[in-house]
């Protein structure tokens, strides 16, 4: 009986569930929008857009800011 491939394939499903596993993991761990800022998306009087660009800006000064990754 060989042993060698039935090693092989085991190691390498071990480590398809490893990577399975460890990109779930990378994939949920990302910032949360918080309530304020969901507070003035829903408002919509604060959205302007200018051709490609959609500008968002608060009533009131703050040093809260958003940037969006591609």
């Amino acid at each position: 009986m060989r042993k060698g491939p039935n090693i092989v394939v085991l190691i390498l499903l071990i480590l398809a569930v490893l990577a399975t596993v460890c990109f779930f993991i990378y994939t949920s761990d990302y910032y949360r929008a918080v309530a304020t800022v969901k507070d003035m998306l829903n408002s919509g009087n604060n959205i302007k857009t200018d051709g490609n660009l959609t500008i968002i800006s608060p009533t009131s000064p703050s040093d809260t800011a958003l940037i969006f990754y591609p």
